[in-house]
């Protein structure tokens, strides 16, 4: 039986009406070949998304239902990079391209041997046909198909595995040693429950750190050299394959707060998980936001946050896009997007995709840019990174999208428009503070058959607590995470889906890094 990642979402126990469905083909013919549990499994994986918005076989025999797969996902091969070329640019088009094909080539090789690699198989082709129907977010749900499907897939080949360690144990064989003053790093691999776990871990002691805004430069070996640090790491998020990006926002841009040496680089208009140094050297890991922080024009004229996207009006609140597309109606609005002013009005507006609409006091002048964000009096922050969501603050492992603002089209889409509720095994970023103060990162690796496939943001989350982590949010993963040690990059990252040895990599540029020492 395939190992289950996810605890909620709909059951084969629960559905209604699965006679006269392509799934009842599918129960029909595991229960005969590998019996009821094994066909409960799957069904309760391939029920993780809603198939009934595009055209869906109807309840073909098995045998009629693979040939319908074949023709579909032929006919794929043909449309699919055109249509998410309507979406996004060339590149990402053919990399989740790529991605796809390599998941349905993989899948077929193993319905040689697994039944429910075929089910599996299945799914996709009726999941991407549904997606291409519809016709909405086509690139992000694609993605987020191939990751999910890959998930399982892979894991058939492991399933059996004897010497698997859950991840807290995994976590309690690192071995570190030192890589610099105050630093220490250790690789941690090995067959977990969930297959094999590639993961670097760097821990940080009273260093400096530097959050920087790495758009247009070389690669992070190359950034870690030029600036003399002794490690790095990959930053936040960023724009990438969100469909209404315009100016004065482009691919690339960081999102959410940004601050470097002192300086706010990118305005906190989200309240999320964050890592940060404050001028003392004091390292925090925790959720900032934008109450209390203070825009300010270049006339001094200065407004103050008091609330984030408020049901009730209220002067100083501040609406970003998980609030919806529109500022509420009723009050004097200001666009703003960084430092720019996109727009001010004396009613609604709509809200940037990477900005957020102001409601100003009575009586405030009109705004003139170029604006300052700036961070309350009684935080000193001299550098700080917004990523999130926090997987723990204290006490229980947590995740929780809605009050962190991944909700609506706020970017960055594949959170706050996830349909499979963390039940990817993914390239992750983590990072954790412990009791003493040290400041820990974690690199998993994942999209790699044989070496990693990668944790789900909560496996992220237990395996820091086992370092002794009482404060980990997550940071920005997938293809564009990197760790730099010693001047070398120790971590495995490639935009491709490696099931095999031979596969091609390359590298997603990253757009805002953290560098220590």
């Amino acid at each position: 039986m395939p190992l289950a990642l996810h605890s909620e979402g709909a059951h084969y126990s629960e559905m209604s009406g699965l006679s006269g469905t392509w799934k009842h083909s599918i129960r029909t013919q595991l229960d005969t070949e590998l019996g009821a549990n094994s066909a409960r499994a799957v069904l309760d994986i391939l029920s993780a998304f809603d198939d009934a918005e595009g055209p869906v076989p109807d309840a073909l025999p098995w045998t009629a239902l693979c040939a319908w797969t074949d023709c579909a996902l032929l006919e794929l091969h043909d449309t699919l990079v055109m249509r998410l070329s309507q979406e996004v640019d060339a590149d990402q088009a053919a990399m989740f391209g790529r991605r796809f094909f390599a998941l349905e080539t993989f899948l077929k090789e193993r319905s040689e041997t697994y039944l429910e690699a075929q089910a599996y198989r299945i799914g996709l082709a009726v999941r991407a046909t549904g997606i291409l129907s519809h016709g909405v977010r086509i690139a992000t749900r694609i993605r987020a198909l191939v990751d999910y499907l890959f998930s399982y897939g892979a894991l058939l080949d492991y399933r059996q595995s004897e010497s698997a360690l859950s991840i807290e144990a995994l976590a309690r064989t690192a071995q570190f040693s030192d890589v610099g003053a105050g630093l220490q790093h250790a690789l941690v691999k090995g067959m977990t429950t969930h297959g094999p776990a590639h993961v670097n871990v760097l821990i940080a002691h009273k260093r400096p750190l530097r959050c920087i805004d790495a758009r247009g430069a070389a690669d992070l070996v190359d950034v870690v050299r030029e600036r003399g640090a002794q490690a790095g790491i990959s930053g936040g998020f960023f724009l990438y394959s969100e469909p209404d990006i315009h100016a004065p926002s482009y691919r690339g841009d960081p999102v959410g707060g940004l601050i470097d040496d002192g300086i706010v680089v990118g305005a906190p208009i989200y309240s999320r998980g964050a890592v940060w140094q404050t001028a003392s050297g004091a390292y925090g890991v925790g959720i900032m936001g934008p109450i209390g922080w203070s825009v300010v024009d270049s006339r001094g004229t200065t407004i103050q946050i008091t609330a984030v996207n408020p049901p009730k009006l209220c002067e100083g609140a501040l609406y970003n896009r998980a609030y919806g597309s529109w500022s509420p109606p009723g009050y004097r609005s200001i666009a703003v997007v960084g430092t720019d002013i996109v727009d001010q009005a004396s009613t609604r507006l709509p809200i940037p995709l990477a900005g957020a609409v102001l409601l100003p006091p009575a009586n405030t002048p009109i705004l003139s840019g170029p604006l300052r964000w700036i961070c309350p009096e009684h935080q000193p922050i001299q550098a700080a990174m917004m990523g999130g969501p926090m997987l723990r603050t204290g006490g229980e492992l947590e995740c929780d999208y809605v009050s962190e603002h991944f909700a609506g089209t706020a970017p960055p889409l594949t959170f706050s428009q996830d349909e499979t509720f963390d039940q990817n095994l993914l390239p992750r970023m983590g990072a954790g503070l412990r009791e003493d103060g040290a400041l820990v990162f974690a690199a998993v690796d994942g999209r790699n058959l044989r070496h990693a496939l990668g944790f789900t943001l909560q496996m992220t989350g237990r395996f820091l607590a086992a370092l002794g982590c009482t404060h980990i949010t997550n940071l920005d993963g997938g293809s564009s995470k990197r760790m730099v040690v010693r001047g070398q990059q120790v971590d495995l990252s490639t935009t491709e889906l490696h099931v095999r040895d031979d596969a091609r990599v390359s590298l997603r540029r990253m757009h805002s890094a953290i560098l220590i020492g």
